[in-house]
C-alpha cells in the first residue's frame, strides 16, 4: 500500500524544554535554543554581540585601568563598577573623554560577631581561639559580679557542626585584690592569668601565667577523638628544664604564632622580665610538650625603660600594656619579622618604644621614642594599651596601630569620664631607624579589637569603641532614671588609612577601654570592686577558605548589669555582662553586591548599606551616635545673657551631614544630660587686691570661706600672695550657693584674716562638651546641639557644630557654650526630629536589599530583617531600633538568604524555607507595624547569594532545586523547569529585567568557572513564557560576574574588570580585550519527533526551514535518527551557504538519506558575522503508514 505523503508543520512556539526526556519531548518544543532572542511570536532572532572596544578601555581618570570585576550597579544614567577595593563612576562622554571616576572605597564583605556563650552572673573577656584540622579552641577570663576571682577557661568546638567537643573547663583562677589607695601592691589589677593559645603542629597550646610561673595545657587536634580533650596542667620549662617565670609585679607577656626560618612553625613568646626589660624567645613543641629554647633577646633596658604605670587611686592611670606581632612574611633569618611595642619611662616622659627583630633573634632595631599626642604634637606623655602591625607586601615597610592614653584630666574623683585615648598609624623602616607617622589619630576613643590581616594587597583590622564617657547608667546626668552611656558602641572593620569597611548593629561592639573602664577606672569605687580589668591585648586572627574569610573571637555587650550594695539604683555596683563571642569577616560573601535605586540616592550592600549620592560613597548614617561627654554650669560675671537660677535644662545631640543631593544623614539622638542652675553662684570677687589683703597666707587652691556676711555656703578659691602672704588675686575653683551680691565672706588659713566681695548676677552659662564621630567616612559632619526650654519635654535646635573632617581630628570631643540672650525664645526653633519621627539608628552589616512600601528593608548575617523610615526626599533612610521595626523569622530558620518585594507582600527566603509578611509597615511618624513572618514555601527557600528580581508576572528566584516564580496570589511555580539543565548546580549571579522586550536575563557562574570555557545566560520571555539561552565564551579567566541595563544597551561584567556592551547592530562577540572578533553560531536544536507516535517507524522523506534573511551566512543543519542524539555522529550533514535574500520565501529544503526512523532531531546552526537570519520554524514531509505496528529490531536487542 502507497505512503500517504503529509506535512508536518512545525511553529516555534514553545521555546526548550529540558524537562522532557528526548523522546518524550512535544514535536514543536525545542532541546536547546542557543544565541537567539524572542522576535515576533515564533520568529528567532540571533542575539546581538557583546562588544569590548579597544579604543573604549575602562581607563581610571589619573591613570590606570582596573584589573578585577566584582559587581556592576546602575544609578539613573550612571553605571557604577566595584573592583574589590574601590567604586567606580562609568563615565562614558563628555569633556574628559570616556573613563572611570573613583568614588571611594567600597570592599564587598560581611562582619558576623556572634555569641559562643553568655550568661548573666558575669562579665567574660575578649576570648582568643586558634584552629586546626576543624576544630576550634576559645580561651578566656572572666569573673562572677559577686565573685571574688578572676577565672581562665577553655572551650573546643567542632567547626563544621558548631558543636561542643566538651564541657566549658576551668583552667585557671587568681584572686581579685582589693586596692583602695596606692599603697601596699598598686599593680594588683595586672594579676591574671592573661590566657592565650597559639597552634604549633596538629597541637593547640594554651598558654597563661599563676603568680609569675608560665603554665601551659594543650589540645591534640590529630582528629576529633583526640580533641576532646585538654591535657594536664603543665609547667613551661627552659632548655636547662627549669620554671620559666616572668615578672611577678607585672606579670606581662603575649604570645603569637610564628612561621619563619629559624623556626618553620612555632611561636615567639614576649615577656616582661622585671628590670624595665621585655624578653624575646621561641616556644618549639615536640608533640604535646612546649619547651622554650636558649636563643633570646632584650628589649629595653637602662637606657630604654620599660614601664608600667602603678595602678590606684593616687596614680590615677589606666593599666598598659605591651604588643608582639609576627608578620610572618620573611624568606631569611637575617630579615626583621617581629615587632614588639611598650611605653618607656624617658625621664619621667612616657613615650611609644617600636622595636622590630630579626627572625634569627640576632639583632633589633630600636626606633626613636615617640610621644605624639592626639592633637600631634609631643609635648606630653602617652601610654600604650596595645597595637597591631602588618605589611602590605612580603618584607615591605611595617605599618602599626598603636591604642594609647594620654590624658586623664577629666576623670576626677567620680571617675565616669575614660582617659582620651586614640590610635595612631605608624610606619617602620625594617632596614634602619626610620620611623613616621600618620599627622591625625585613626580615631578616638577606640581599642584595636583584632590584629592586622592582609586580603588582596591591603591590611584591614577591626576596631571598637563605645563613643562615651563609660558603659554604664549616669545616674548624676539625668534624673530620676540615669542616662544609659555608653550603648553608642559599635565594632568597626578599617583599612589602613583608617577607611570604615564594614560595621555591626550599633550596640554590638566588642569589648573595648571605654566598656571596660567602669570597673579598672583608678578613681571610682571603694574596697574589693575598683580593680577589675578584662582587657589585655589583641585578638588573633585566623584565615579559612583560601584566605578570603578571616575569625577571631572576642566578647559581645549583652546588657548593663548592677549588683550589689543597692538594689537596681543609683548606690549599685555598675557593670556589664559581655559574652563569648566569635567574628567573621568574609571577604567573598555568597553575593556581592544587592543595591537599590531611591531617586535621590543610591544604596548597596556589603560591610554597611553604602551611601552613594553622584559624588562620593560613604556609610549611609552614622556607626554611632553622639554623647555629651560634660555639661558644666559657669556663673557669668554681670547680669545679662544666660540662663536664670533654679532651671532644670535637658540636652541632646545628633550627627547630621548633607549629601550632594540634598539628603540629611542624621543620627539616633544621644542620651538626655541635664542640667539644673544654681541659685546664689559666685561668678568673681569684686575687691581690689592689686595692695594685698590680709597677710599670712599660702598661694594654692581649694581655699575655704570661714565665714560670711550672707548665707551662702561652698565656695572655694584659688589665691595668689605677695611676700607677706597677702592676697593679690582671687580665682574661683567652685562657685558655691546661696550668696548675694555684694556679700563678704572671709578666707580661711591667714594670720590676718582676708575679706572679700563676691559678685552674683543671677545668671549662668552652661557650658557642654560632645564627643564627635571619629569614625566615619564623611567629611563636612556636624553636631546638632538641641535643649529644652525650663522643666519643659520638648528638644529645640541651639547650635550646630562643625566637625573636622576624620583626617584633621585633634581631640575627641566639640565645645560649646550656651549663653542665651533670651532663654525663653527657645521655643520659636526648630524641634528635635526624634521628638516627631522614629530615631534613625545604624543597621550594620547588609546582605541584600530592597525597597518594599516606600522602605528600605536590608538583610543581615542572621534571622532578621531591618526596616527604614519612609523615604522621603531630602532625608537618608535611617533604621530606628524599635521592636517593630526588625522582621524576626521564629524558632531556628536560618539565616537570611533573600528578600523581595512582591506588590503587598515583602518575601523573605532562608535556604529552606520561604515567608511572607504583608501590611504597609510603619508609617512616616513610626505609627503601624508589618505582620509577623509566615511559612508559604516550606523547603523551597533561596540560594544562598543567587540573584532575584520583580516581574509583572511575580518574582523571579532560584532555590537549590532551579529558578521559580513567586505569582501575586503568593502561589509557586518551577519555571525553570524547563531550563533546569542549563542552571544545573551553576548559581543565578544577575537577574536582569527589561519590560520593553518583556525579559527577565539571568546571568549564570558556575561554582568553579575555570580559566576558560562558555558563560551561560537563561533569558525568560514572560509574555510568550518561553526560554532561550545564551552562550559566551570567555578567556584567561575573565567569567561573567554580573550584568546592568543602562537605559540603552546591555552592560556585561566580566572578572578581569572589563565590561561588554550587548550590541543590537553588531552580531559577534569580542575577544578578551576587545582587540579581535569572535564569531558564534545561533543554534536550535528539536527533540526527537516521531510523526506518527513514540517508537513509530515512519519514512521521512526531507524536512524544511522557514525564515527570513539578514545578512550573509552559513545555514548549517545536522540530522539525528532513531533517538541517537548529539552525543554521537549526525547521520547527515546539510549546509548552504546565503549570500543575499532568496528570490521569494527563505525556504531550504534537503532531502533525507535515511528516510526510515522511529525518530528525528534537527540542529540548525546559523554561521555568519551578521545577524543571519530570522527562523520562524521547521516542516517535515513525512509518509504516513496505515495504523499498524512495527516492532521489528536487530537479532542484538531482542532479549
Amino acid at each position: 500500500m502507497p505512503l500517504e505523503k503529509k506535512t508536518l508543520s512545525l511553529a516555534l512556539l514553545k521555546g526548550m524544554d529540558e524537562k522532557s526526556s528526548d523522546s518524550s519531548r512535544p514535536p514543536d518544543a525545542l532541546k536547546s535554543l542557543k544565541n537567539f532572542d524572542f522576535g515576533k511570536r515564533g520568529q528567532l532572532t540571533k542575539r546581538g554581540g557583546f562588544r569590548h572596544d579597544t579604543n573604549m578601555t575602562l581607563t581610571k581618570f589619573g591613570g590606570g585601568t582596573i584589573s578585577s570585576g566584582k559587581a556592576i550597579s546602575q544609578y539613573g544614567d550612571e553605571t557604577l563598577i566595584l573592583d574589590g577595593k574601590n567604586m567606580y563612576s562609568w563615565i562614558k562622554e563628555g569633556a574628559g573623554g570616556e573613563g572611570l571616576l573613583n568614588r571611594g572605597v567600597y570592599v564587598p564583605c560581611t562582619i558576623e560577631h556572634e555569641f559562643k556563650h553568655v550568661q548573666s552572673d558575669r562579665r567574660q573577656g575578649n576570648c582568643q581561639i586558634a584552629e586546626k584540622n576543624g576544630v576550634r579552641v576559645y580561651v578566656w577570663e572572666e569573673y562572677q559580679f559577686e565573685g571574688s576571682n578572676y577565672k581562665a577557661f577553655v572551650d573546643i568546638e567542632h567547626i563544621a557542626s558548631g558543636s561542643r567537643l566538651i564541657d566549658t573547663t576551668e583552667i585557671s583562677s587568681t584572686a581579685i585584690t582589693d586596692d583602695t589607695d596606692s599603697s601596699g601592691a598598686p599593680q594588683t589589677i595586672y594579676k591574671k592569668a592573661h590566657i592565650q593559645c597559639a597552634v604549633i603542629g596538629s597541637y593547640i597550646f594554651i598558654v597563661y601565667q599563676e603568680s609569675g610561673n608560665m603554665r601551659y595545657r594543650s589540645v591534640n587536634c590529630t582528629n576529633i577523638t583526640s580533641a576532646a580533650a585538654v591535657t594536664a596542667e603543665a609547667n613551661l620549662l627552659n632548655a636547662s628544664a627549669a620554671q620559666v617565670t616572668i615578672d611577678t609585679a607585672y606579670p606581662m607577656f603575649q604570645i603569637d604564632k610564628f612561621l619563619g626560618v629559624t623556626h618553620s612553625d612555632a611561636i615567639v613568646f614576649a615577656y616582661y622580665a622585671g628590670s624595665n626589660t621585655i624578653k624575646v624567645q621561641y616556644l618549639t613543641a615536640s608533640a604535646a610538650t612546649l619547651t622554650m629554647p636558649n636563643d633570646s633577646i632584650d628589649v629595653g633596658g637602662a637606657s630604654r625603660k620599660v614601664y608600667f604605670i602603678p595602678y590606684g587611686k593616687a596614680s590615677g592611670g589606666i593599666p598598659n600594656g605591651i604588643f608582639l606581632k609576627c608578620l610572618n612574611d620573611v624568606n631569611d633569618a637575617g630579615e626583621y619579622s617581629i615587632v614588639v611595642g611598650y611605653t618607656v619611662d624617658d625621664s619621667s616622659t612616657y613615650k611609644l618604644g617600636l622595636t622590630t627583630i630579626k627572625d634569627s633573634l640576632a639583632t633589633k632595631i630600636d626606633y626613636a621614642l615617640q610621644n605624639v599626642l592626639a592633637d600631634g604634637s609631643s609635648s606630653g606623655s602617652i601610654h600604650v594599651l596595645r597595637g597591631t602591625a602588618g605589611s602590605v607586601t612580603d618584607e615591605g615597610a611595617i605599618s602599626v596601630f598603636i591604642e594609647a592614653w594620654s590624658n586623664t584630666t577629666d576623670m576626677g574623683t567620680q571617675g565616669e569620664i575614660v582617659p582620651e585615648h586614640f590610635i595612631r598609624h605608624y610606619t617602620l623602616n625594617r632596614t634602619n631607624t626610620t620611623i613616621t607617622t600618620t599627622s591625625n589619630a585613626v580615631a578616638f576613643n577606640t581599642s584595636v579589637t583584632s590584629d592586622m590581616f592582609r586580603y588582596n594587597g591591603s591590611l584591614y583590622c577591626v576596631l571598637s569603641q563605645a563613643n562615651d564617657n563609660a558603659l554604664y547608667v549616669d545616674y548624676d546626668a539625668a534624673s530620676p532614671d540615669g542616662a544609659d552611656r555608653g550603648l553608642n558602641n559599635n565594632s568597626v572593620l578599617v583599612n589602613l588609612e583608617g577607611d570604615i569597611i564594614g560595621a555591626l548593629k550599633t550596640g554590638h561592639a566588642a569589648l573595648c577601654l571605654t566598656a571596660d573602664f567602669i570597673t579598672c577606672n583608678p578613681n571610682t569605687f571603694a574596697a574589693g570592686r575598683e580593680n577589675r580589668c578584662l582587657l589585655h591585648g589583641v585578638q588573633r586572627v585566623t584565615s579559612r577558605e583560601t584566605a578570603t574569610v578571616f575569625v577571631f573571637g572576642a566578647s559581645k555587650h549583652q546588657k548593663y548589669a548592677f549588683y550589689d550594695p543597692g538594689v537596681y539604683g543609683p548606690g549599685d555596683y555598675p557593670d556589664n555582662i559581655f559574652g563569648v563571642s566569635l567574628f567573621t569577616i568574609d571577604f567573598t560573601p555568597a553575593r556581592t553586591l544587592a543595591s537599590v535605586d531611591i531617586e535621590n540616592a543610591w544604596l548597596g550592600s556589603g560591610g554597611f548599606i553604602h551611601s552613594y549620592d553622584g559624588n562620593e560613597v560613604v556609610e549611609n548614617n552614622f556607626v554611632n551616635y553622639p554623647a555629651i561627654k560634660q555639661v558644666v554650669e559657669v556663673a557669668n560675671a554681670t547680669a545679662g545673657p544666660g540662663f536664670s537660677d533654679s532651671k532644670t535644662i535637658k540636652y541632646r545631640a545628633v550627627y547630621a551631614w548633607t549629601d550632594a543631593k540634598g539628603n540629611e544623614h542624621i543620627s539616633l539622638p544621644s542620651s538626655i544630660i541635664e542640667q539644673t542652675t544654681t541659685p546664689g553662684k559666685v561668678s568673681s570677687i569684686s575687691t581690689d587686691m592689686s595692695s594685698g589683703i590680709g597677710s599670712g597666707y599660702v598661694a594654692g587652691s581649694g581655699k575655704t570661706i570661714a565665714s560670711t556676711s550672707g548665707s551662702g555656703t561652698g565656695l572655694t578659691l584659688t589665691i595668689g600672695v605677695n611676700g607677706s602672704g597677702a592676697i593679690t588675686s582671687a580665682t574661683i575653683d567652685t562657685p558655691g550657693t546661696g550668696y548675694a551680691n555684694g556679700d563678704t565672706v572671709v578666707v580661711t588659713g591667714g594670720s590676718s584674716p582676708a575679706t572679700l566681695a563676691v559678685v552674683y548676677s543671677g545668671k549662668s552659662t552652661i557650658q557642654l562638651q560632645i564627643y564627635v564621630p571619629s569614625l566615619t567616612r564623611k567629611s563636612g559632619a556636624v553636631v546638632k546641639l538641641y535643649r529644652t526650654d525650663h522643666d519643659g519635654a520638648t528638644f529645640y535646635f541651639v547650635a550646630e557644630l562643625v566637625v573636622k573632617a576624620r583626617t584633621a581630628l585633634t581631640s575627641s570631643y566639640v565645645a560649646y557654650s550656651d549663653l542665651p540672650a533670651n532663654e525663653a525664645a527657645i521655643t520659636s526653633r526648630p524641634i528635635l526630629y526624634s521628638d516627631t519621627f522614629p530615631g534613625t539608628g545604624f543597621s550594620g552589616c547588609s546582605t541584600d536589599l530592597v525597597r518594599h512600601q516606600n522602605k528600605l528593608i536590608s538583610a543581615g548575617t542572621d534571622d532578621e530583617a531591618v526596616i527604614s523610615t519612609v523615604i522621603q526626599e531630602g532625608i537618608a533612610p535611617g533604621f530606628p531600633t524599635g521592636y517593630f521595626n526588625t522582621i524576626r523569622l521564629s524558632g531556628d530558620p536560618g539565616k537570611i538568604t533573600a528578600i523581595e518585594s512582591n506588590l503587598d507582600n515583602l518575601l523573605v527566603f532562608t535556604n529552606n524555607d520561604g515567608y511572607y509578611v504583608a501590611g504597609a509597615g510603619p508609617d512616616i511618624l513610626g505609627q503601624g507595624r508589618f505582620a509577623d513572618p509566615r511559612l508559604f514555601a516550606s523547603g523551597q527557600g533561596a540560594l544562598a547569594g543567587a540573584a532575584h528580581t520583580d516581574s509583572p508576572l511575580g518574582v523571579f528566584y532560584q532555590s537549590e532545586r532551579g529558578i521559580h516564580i513567586i505569582g501575586r496570589d503568593m502561589s509557586i511555580a518551577y519555571v525553570g523547569a524547563l531550563v533546569e539543565d542549563t542552571v544545573g548546580a551553576k548559581t543565578a549571579v544577575s537577574m536582569t529585567r527589561r519590560d520593553s522586550d518583556n525579559v527577565v536575563r539571568i546571568m549564570l557562574q558556575a561554582a568553579a568557572p575555570g580559566s576558560g570555557g562558555a558563560d551561560r545566560y537563561c533569558i525568560f520571555n514572560y509574555y510568550y513564557k518561553q526560554w532561550t539561552t545564551y552562550e559566551v565564551t570567555f578567556y584567561s579567566g575573565a567569567h561573567q560576574v554580573a550584568e546592568v541595563y543602562d537605559g540603552t544597551s546591555f552592560q556585561r561584567l566580566t572578572a578581569d574588570g572589563r565590561v561588554k556592551t550587548q550590541s543590537t547592530t553588531e552580531f559577534r562577540d569580542t575577544n578578551q580585550d576587545g582587540s579581535a572578533n569572535v564569531q558564534y553560531k545561533a543554534e536550535i536544536m528539536t527533540g526527537f519527533i516521531s510523526p506518527t507516535g513514540l517508537m513509530k517507524k515512519d519514512r521521512i522523506y526531507r524536512y524544511m526551514v522557514l525564515g527570513q534573511f539578514v545578512s550573509t551566512h552559513t545555514l548549517e543543519v545536522e540530522v539525528y535518527n532513531d533517538y541517537d542524539g548529539e552525543e554521537g555522529d549526525p547521520n547527515q550533514e546539510d549546509s548552504v551557504s546565503v549570500s543575499s535574500d532568496p528570490a521569494g520565501l527563505y525556504l531550504f529544503r534537503s532531502h533525507l538519506a535515511t528516510q526510515k526512523s522511529r525518530g528525528i532531531q534537527l540542529l540548525l546552526k546559523l554561521d555568519g558575522a551578521g545577524q543571519c537570519a530570522n527562523i520562524e520554524g521547521f516542516a517535515l514531509e513525512v509518509g504516513m503508514r496505515p495504523d499498524k505496528t512495527s516492532f521489528k529490531t536487530i537479532e542484538s536487542r531482542t532479549m
